[in-house]
């Protein structure tokens, strides 16, 4: 032990600098691999972005011609064009019952027909809540839900007639079919169940009269919708919201 000690006093400077050296060479081997793995991420991420805008750019060109020539040549005076929604691990066992209709999306512009089903990156669907007897329920805050006709909800508005449009991205999208039609529809699959909002949609959802009801034009948030009304999940949702602005506030500031 009293080795060891004389031997330490008398290479003291060396073991110390010897200790100092180490020391700046891992903060700068940290550093500088934390420096390194950010910008690879980042890399990365630019890399994920660029081959989907290429992935979406080549699907849309793919499908953009099946789909005008079934609207415009096929169907030229139909409003509303069917599609039918068939999950992929449905297939070939349940086509003919798989899902209800869904309807394409369509822009009317003095009686003529635009291109609204589609964008850059995905499919443009309608629901129709009205043909089953239900209105689409709002309060302030983009909190919304639907039930039946009539409803005394005292937080929330009631907007009867309405059509939710929904957009379905084409990475959700298997494969479509023009040929084989189910009762004369055109057949999309998709990488979810039908029903499966969080996951097929977009978060994004326009709320909309029907034609002939008015210029309702609302833009709502998935995140903010309840499947039926419940006062705790209100709660939560409101709860979640107040966090939000409260978060979004302080960084503003």
């Amino acid at each position: 032990m009293d080795s060891l000690l004389a031997l330490y006093r008398e290479y003291k400077e060396w073991i110390e600098l010897i200790k100092d050296l180490v020391f700046f060479v891992g903060a700068y081997t940290f550093f500088h691999g934390t420096y390194l793995l950010i910008k690879y991420l980042r890399n990365k991420r630019f890399e994920a972005v660029s081959s989907s805008i290429d992935s979406n750019l080549k699907f849309r060109e793919k499908l953009e011609p099946l789909l005008r020539e079934f609207v415009f040549d096929k169907a030229p005076n139909t409003k509303d064009i069917a599609i039918r929604f068939v999950h992929w691990k449905n297939y070939p066992w349940n086509l003919s019952d798989d899902a209800y209709k869904f309807y394409l999306h369509i822009r009317y512009l003095d009686q003529t027909p635009h291109y609204g089903w589609l964008d850059n990156t995905g499919v443009n669907f309608e629901q129709h809540p009205w043909s089953f007897g239900n209105s689409t329920y709002v309060d302030n805050n983009g909190i919304f839900f639907f039930a039946p006709k009539g409803l005394n909800t005292a937080r929330f508005q009631e907007f009867t007639d309405t059509v939710l449009v929904l957009k379905m991205p084409f990475k959700n999208i298997i494969n479509y079919d023009f040929r084989q039609l189910i009762e004369y529809e055109p057949v999309f699959y998709t990488r979810y169940y039908y029903n499966n909002w969080n996951k097929l949609y977009d978060d994004k959802v326009v709320l909309r009269n029907k034609e002939g009801c008015g210029h309702l034009i609302m833009d709502l948030s998935q995140k903010n919708m309840m499947r039926k009304y419940s006062r705790l999940r209100y709660g939560f949702i409101l709860t979640k919201l107040w966090l939000l602005k409260m978060w979004r506030n302080k960084k503003a500031t």
